[in-house]
Parts: C-alpha cells; structure tokens; sequence
C-alpha cells in the first residue's frame, strides 16, 4: 500500500521528504513524528494498519504542534480511530471505499451486526469480508478440493462477483480487486459526527 501511494504520489509531481516505519507493538509514535516534522513537510500522509495506530498518530502529530494537513487510507477513517484521534481528525481527508446506500445486500449485512452487536467500524471491510466467505465457498465448490491451491486460484481469477460491496467486480493477477470505486472523504469536526455520519463524501478517488 506505502509503495503504490508513494509511486502514484512521485508520479503526480510530489515530493517525499522523509518516511518513517514503526514495529508492530509501537503505541507511542513521537519519535517517528518528530523526525518527520523536522523536514518541515507541506503535509503527512499516514498508511497504519490498525486504528488503534491510525489514531494514535494523527492525534500525536497535532499534540506536537503540526497545523498542516493530513491525508490518510481506508483504516485511519475507521470509526475506533476517529474515536481515539478526536478532534486531531478533524479535515483529515482520505481515500477509502464505502457500502453504496442502494446496495440492499450491503446494507442488510450492515444492519444484521449492528443488531447483533451494536457496533460497526469500517463498514466496507465488514461488507468484503462477508463477500469473502461466499466466494470462497463458491471456489472450493467448483474445486471440490480444499487442498487444491492452483484450481482455488484459477477459480479467483475467474470470478465475477456481485454482493454488500458491489455489482460485477472481480480480481486481476495481482488479486486486486477490479470494478470497485473508491471516494475522497473528509473527516467532520467531532460535534457534527454522528453514528452513521463520520465524513463527507467529496468526490470519487481518480484512478491511477
């Protein structure tokens, strides 16, 4: 994810200046951060893989007195991040994919946890994740043999797949997801969050 963003990036005209990696059981990031605002960058961009991460740091880089703008992933818009970073989110702007409101399978999944468990975060992960299981299933019903790695992968390759995150999308060789589109949303000051309403929508993500 950090090399696509950072290729696309460079391609597009800019500039990186500094990057920093951390270990997967850091829960403090202000050494990382310190370095990196040392550079003085026009903006940070952040790429955790837990929320708990993505929080963290967009709240520690506005504790160390960083004004500038932040653009994050799908992850740091999460709604247990947006919890943790507060109003240090506020204007954050990222790119990410979200259940289409029209999508009736997506939105039953999305109503059948919140009813179980009163909670939803990252709501496009939950509806992939479904989708995940009957697709599997579907693979290891064609294969008919769960130990069968080459026909479970051919079955991928072929799939064409309509469920909670979309209509007709597929997987290239890459096993990226292909006819998905992704947004750029911007995080809401914290008395205007709500539930259902953590960002708005301003557009759809151009393509690479």
């Amino acid at each position: 994810m950090r090399r696509t963003t950072a290729a696309q990036f460079e391609k597009r005209g800019g500039q990186i200046v500094a990057e920093e990696y951390y270990a997967t059981d850091v829960t403090d990031f202000r050494s990382q951060l310190e370095k990196l605002l040392a550079t003085n960058p026009d903006a940070l961009h952040v790429a955790p893989q837990s929320e708990f991460a993505a929080g963290t740091i967009i709240k520690q880089a506005r504790e160390l007195g960083y004004e500038g703008p932040i653009y994050a992933e799908t992850v740091s818009v999460g709604s247990t991040a947006l919890e943790i970073a507060g109003d240090a989110a506020t204007g954050l702007k990222a790119i990410t994919a979200d259940l289409d409101p029209a999508n009736e399978k997506g939105q039953e999944v999305l109503a059948n946890f919140r009813e179980r468990y009163d909670y939803v975060t990252l709501p496009w992960h939950l509806g992939s994740a479904y989708d995940d299981v009957y697709i599997a299933a579907e693979c290891l019903k064609k294969t008919g043999d769960d130990q069968d790695a080459d026909g479970f992968r051919d079955c991928m390759y072929e799939v064409t797949w309509s469920g909670a995150i979309g209509d007709n999308y597929s997987f290239d060789e890459q096993g990226e997801v292909v006819g998905l589109s992704r947004v750029v949303v911007e995080v809401l000051p914290t008395a205007e969050r709500t539930e259902d309403r953590k960002y708005v929508v301003l557009g759809p993500a151009p393509r690479s």
